[in-house]
Protein backbone atom coordinates (compact mmCIF):
# COMPACT_ATOMS: atom_id res chain seq x y z
CA UNK A 1 0.00 0.00 0.00
CA UNK A 2 2.90 2.24 0.69
CA UNK A 3 4.38 2.06 -2.22
CA UNK A 4 1.47 2.49 -4.49
CA UNK A 5 0.84 5.61 -2.47
CA UNK A 6 4.44 6.77 -3.17
CA UNK A 7 3.97 5.61 -6.70
CA UNK A 8 1.47 7.96 -6.96
CA UNK A 9 2.85 10.69 -5.17
CA UNK A 10 5.99 10.83 -7.76
CA UNK A 11 3.47 10.10 -11.13
CA UNK A 12 1.48 13.25 -9.96
CA UNK A 13 4.79 15.09 -8.70
CA UNK A 14 6.28 14.46 -12.62
CA UNK A 15 3.53 15.28 -14.03
CA UNK A 16 3.33 18.33 -12.94
CA UNK A 17 6.81 19.50 -12.79
CA UNK A 18 6.92 18.60 -16.77
CA UNK A 19 4.10 20.52 -18.35
CA UNK A 20 5.83 23.57 -20.08
CA UNK A 21 4.00 26.59 -21.37
CA UNK A 22 5.99 26.04 -24.88
CA UNK A 23 7.69 23.84 -26.87
CA UNK A 24 9.66 23.89 -30.24
CA UNK A 25 9.56 20.89 -32.38
CA UNK A 26 12.47 18.42 -32.23
CA UNK A 27 14.13 15.24 -33.30
CA UNK A 28 12.00 15.64 -36.81
CA UNK A 29 13.96 15.35 -40.55
CA UNK A 30 14.22 18.94 -42.14
CA UNK A 31 12.38 16.97 -44.87
CA UNK A 32 9.60 15.50 -42.76
CA UNK A 33 6.75 16.79 -40.59
CA UNK A 34 5.29 16.05 -36.78
CA UNK A 35 1.95 14.49 -36.72
CA UNK A 36 -0.59 15.93 -34.64
CA UNK A 37 -3.09 13.43 -33.50
CA UNK A 38 -6.82 13.44 -32.40
CA UNK A 39 -5.99 11.52 -29.44
CA UNK A 40 -2.40 10.59 -27.16
CA UNK A 41 -1.47 7.59 -29.45
CA UNK A 42 0.27 7.08 -32.29
CA UNK A 43 -2.19 4.83 -34.23
CA UNK A 44 -5.11 8.05 -33.63
CA UNK A 45 -6.46 10.12 -36.12
CA UNK A 46 -4.09 12.48 -37.80
CA UNK A 47 -5.23 16.38 -36.92
CA UNK A 48 -2.22 17.76 -38.52
CA UNK A 49 1.29 18.48 -38.95
CA UNK A 50 4.09 20.62 -37.66
CA UNK A 51 7.42 21.25 -39.47
CA UNK A 52 10.62 20.82 -37.63
CA UNK A 53 11.23 23.68 -35.34
CA UNK A 54 7.76 25.04 -35.23
CA UNK A 55 7.37 27.06 -31.89
CA UNK A 56 4.17 26.02 -30.34
CA UNK A 57 1.81 26.14 -27.06
CA UNK A 58 1.50 23.18 -24.88
CA UNK A 59 -1.89 22.86 -22.58
CA UNK A 60 -0.97 19.92 -20.62
CA UNK A 61 0.75 16.87 -20.58
CA UNK A 62 0.20 13.04 -19.64
CA UNK A 63 1.79 9.55 -19.44
CA UNK A 64 0.06 6.84 -21.70
CA UNK A 65 1.90 3.52 -21.19
CA UNK A 66 5.26 4.20 -21.54
CA UNK A 67 5.24 7.23 -23.47
CA UNK A 68 4.11 11.08 -22.50
CA UNK A 69 2.20 13.10 -24.64
CA UNK A 70 1.30 16.93 -24.38
CA UNK A 71 -1.76 18.30 -25.85
CA UNK A 72 -0.31 21.28 -27.98
CA UNK A 73 -1.84 24.15 -29.94
CA UNK A 74 -0.43 26.94 -32.45
CA UNK A 75 0.03 30.26 -31.11
CA UNK A 76 -0.60 33.90 -32.22
CA UNK A 77 1.41 34.59 -35.31
CA UNK A 78 3.06 31.43 -35.23
CA UNK A 79 0.69 29.53 -37.60
CA UNK A 80 2.10 27.35 -39.75
CA UNK A 81 -1.21 25.89 -41.26
CA UNK A 82 -3.93 27.10 -41.98
CA UNK A 83 -6.21 23.63 -41.21
CA UNK A 84 -4.48 22.87 -38.33
CA UNK A 85 -6.64 21.60 -35.11
CA UNK A 86 -5.14 21.28 -31.64
CA UNK A 87 -3.98 17.78 -30.42
CA UNK A 88 -1.17 15.60 -29.47
CA UNK A 89 2.08 15.13 -30.05
CA UNK A 90 4.56 12.92 -28.13
CA UNK A 91 6.86 15.00 -25.99
CA UNK A 92 9.83 13.01 -26.76
CA UNK A 93 9.67 15.60 -30.13
CA UNK A 94 9.49 18.63 -27.52
CA UNK A 95 12.11 20.86 -26.52
CA UNK A 96 10.13 22.49 -23.45
CA UNK A 97 9.92 26.02 -22.90
CA UNK A 98 8.60 27.51 -19.85
CA UNK A 99 9.67 31.64 -20.77
CA UNK A 100 7.46 33.79 -22.76
CA UNK A 101 4.50 35.75 -23.06
CA UNK A 102 1.33 34.17 -21.27
CA UNK A 103 -2.57 34.20 -21.25
CA UNK A 104 -3.92 35.05 -17.69
CA UNK A 105 -6.88 33.18 -17.39
CA UNK A 106 -9.62 35.83 -15.94
CA UNK A 107 -7.21 38.65 -16.65
CA UNK A 108 -7.56 40.90 -19.35
CA UNK A 109 -4.54 40.76 -21.70
CA UNK A 110 -1.26 43.31 -20.52
CA UNK A 111 1.60 41.67 -22.01
CA UNK A 112 2.35 39.23 -18.83
CA UNK A 113 5.48 37.25 -19.27
CA UNK A 114 6.16 33.94 -17.72
CA UNK A 115 9.77 33.90 -16.27
CA UNK A 116 10.02 30.50 -15.05
CA UNK A 117 7.65 27.29 -13.98
CA UNK A 118 8.14 25.15 -11.08
CA UNK A 119 6.27 21.82 -10.21
CA UNK A 120 2.63 23.14 -10.77
CA UNK A 121 3.25 27.28 -10.47
CA UNK A 122 4.60 29.69 -12.87
CA UNK A 123 6.48 32.86 -12.21
CA UNK A 124 4.66 35.33 -14.06
CA UNK A 125 5.93 39.24 -14.16
CA UNK A 126 2.59 41.39 -13.73
CA UNK A 127 4.68 44.96 -13.48
CA UNK A 128 7.63 46.85 -13.92
CA UNK A 129 9.07 49.87 -12.51
CA UNK A 130 11.59 51.99 -15.22
CA UNK A 131 13.99 54.64 -14.66
CA UNK A 132 14.07 57.80 -16.71
CA UNK A 133 15.91 56.31 -19.99
CA UNK A 134 13.01 53.63 -20.07
CA UNK A 135 15.39 50.38 -18.42
CA UNK A 136 13.69 48.21 -15.62
CA UNK A 137 15.07 48.35 -12.11
CA UNK A 138 12.74 46.77 -10.03
CA UNK A 139 9.72 43.75 -11.44
CA UNK A 140 6.75 42.80 -9.83
CA UNK A 141 6.07 39.13 -10.03
CA UNK A 142 3.37 36.87 -8.72
CA UNK A 143 3.56 33.11 -8.77
CA UNK A 144 0.42 31.52 -10.23
CA UNK A 145 -1.44 28.19 -10.87
CA UNK A 146 -0.28 26.98 -14.22
CA UNK A 147 -3.36 25.77 -15.02
CA UNK A 148 -4.57 29.03 -15.22
CA UNK A 149 -1.52 30.41 -17.52
CA UNK A 150 -1.65 29.66 -21.26
CA UNK A 151 1.05 30.33 -23.49
CA UNK A 152 1.09 32.85 -26.25
CA UNK A 153 3.04 35.28 -28.14
CA UNK A 154 4.05 39.08 -28.10
CA UNK A 155 1.02 39.81 -30.46
CA UNK A 156 -1.16 37.60 -28.65
CA UNK A 157 -0.56 38.81 -24.88
CA UNK A 158 -0.64 42.13 -25.58
CA UNK A 159 -4.39 43.72 -24.56
CA UNK A 160 -7.30 44.98 -26.98
CA UNK A 161 -6.86 48.75 -26.67
CA UNK A 162 -3.31 47.88 -27.44
CA UNK A 163 -1.76 49.26 -30.81
CA UNK A 164 1.05 46.66 -31.73
CA UNK A 165 2.75 44.38 -29.57
CA UNK A 166 4.42 43.87 -26.29
CA UNK A 167 7.97 45.10 -25.58
CA UNK A 168 8.84 43.32 -21.72
CA UNK A 169 11.25 40.25 -23.44
CA UNK A 170 13.22 42.86 -25.04
CA UNK A 171 13.65 44.94 -21.67
CA UNK A 172 13.94 41.69 -19.21
CA UNK A 173 16.53 41.00 -21.32
CA UNK A 174 18.91 43.92 -20.79
CA UNK A 175 17.45 43.97 -16.89
CA UNK A 176 18.36 40.62 -16.65
CA UNK A 177 22.07 40.83 -18.74
CA UNK A 178 23.47 44.22 -17.88
CA UNK A 179 25.99 45.15 -20.57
Amino acid sequence: MKLWILSMILFVSAYAQNTALFGTITGVSSDNMLNVRAQPNYKARKLGALPPNAYIGIAQCKRVGQSRWCHIYQITQNIYTDDFQSGWVNARFLKPLNRGYVLIEKRKNNCFYALQCREDRCEVVTGASYDDRGNIVRLQTEWMDRKYVRGDSRFGAASNDMDGYCTLDQRLEGYAHPK
